[in-house]
């Protein structure tokens, strides 16, 4: 959820304490335009000069929108368009060949825009090419439900002319005669005058394609995804393996610490038994010293009586 913070605007002598995301702010703050059609809108919608409902979340986001498309608009020029068309054209087959990633394509093609001084993502490319087909579709089946079309954007003539052949775009024989009238009356010779023509997006990312080549990518994809799963079987596989290593691995550490520990423990038990014993066996003979200095004094007591009674004068 977008957090929003109160900001005060002054437009018109009118003070508005405007309640919006940090991108609503910064443009109101730097796109005269949009703060002008903002607070307009604002007007418009008979809201509070103190405080502007959550209404006009709505209206930025709207006018943001509006204001992106405008840009892209503007940024992809019928030229630009072609450059991209012939481009990809030049890589077609490439771009039919599931074993080659169209990340690198799309990594050529923007490395030829650059060299026109065009500095564009190579993701930006293939958005616009996924966006052009699909609209192409679009167009296509309108035109075979209603008999006519939206008006005509500057790239779909381009794209009828190289897709007229194209079964992975086109939806019927009908749809094709319709589709390409305006650009040559004539009958079309699909066997002659043609084969200069390539289709360039039936590529195997095509799902809803029907044409042989498709159906062998789809082959090709399903192989690969089957693969790729036998590769991530092994991959758990040996992860699971190396996890259980690892957590038999900090057991022992464990084990041994607890190992060490006990030593420890014993080593500390039998150096407080020495102690104790020498303290006892100190005391033992001091009490035995006593003993015998008692036994002494006591002999030499007894041999003083003896020596007295056999004295002189004694009958």
């Amino acid at each position: 959820m977008s957090v929003q913070k109160i900001e005060k605007y002054i437009c018109g002598n009118v003070q508005f304490d405007v309640s919006a995301t940090d991108d609503i702010h910064h443009k109101l703050q730097t796109d005269d335009q949009f703060a002008s059609q903002y607070f307009e809108n604002l007007i418009q919608q008979h809201n509070t000069p103190e405080t502007a409902d959550d209404e006009t979340d709505q209206v930025a986001n709207n006018l943001i929108s509006g204001a992106n498309e405008s840009e892209e608009a503007k940024f992809w020029t019928p030229t630009k368009i072609k450059l991209l068309l012939d481009e990809y054209k030049k890589r077609i087959k490439q771009f039919r060949d599931p074993g080659i990633k169209k990340n690198r394509l799309y990594r050529e093609i923007a490395a030829e825009f650059l060299k026109h001084n065009i500095n564009i993502p190579y993701s930006e490319l293939d958005k616009k090419i996924r966006n052009m087909k699909s609209q192409y579709k679009k167009k296509l089946k309108s035109k075979r439900s209603t008999g006519q079309g939206r008006a005509e954007r500057p790239w779909l003539q381009m794209m009828t002319e190289i897709f007229h052949n194209d079964e992975s775009v086109i939806l019927t024989d009908n749809v094709i005669e319709s589709s390409t009238s305006q650009i040559n009356p004539l009958p079309l010779n699909l066997s002659k005058s043609n084969k200069r023509f390539e289709n360039i997006f039936s590529d195997a990312d095509t799902i809803d394609s029907t044409s042989s080549h498709s159906l062998a990518a789809d082959e090709n994809i399903e192989k690969q995804v089957k693969k790729d799963a036998g590769k991530n079987i092994h991959a758990r596989q040996l992860y699971g393996q190396r996890n259980k290593q690892l957590q038999l691995d900090i057991e022992k550490k464990e084990i041994f610490k607890q190992m060490a520990k006990n030593s420890e423990d014993n080593n500390n038990i039998l150096s407080n038994n020495a102690y104790i014993w020498k303290n006892t066996m100190d005391n033992l003979i001091t009490v035995l010293k006593e003993k015998n200095e008692i036994m002494k004094e006591r002999n030499d007591i007894f041999s003083d009586i003896s020596n007295k009674l056999d004295g002189p004068g004694c009958s």
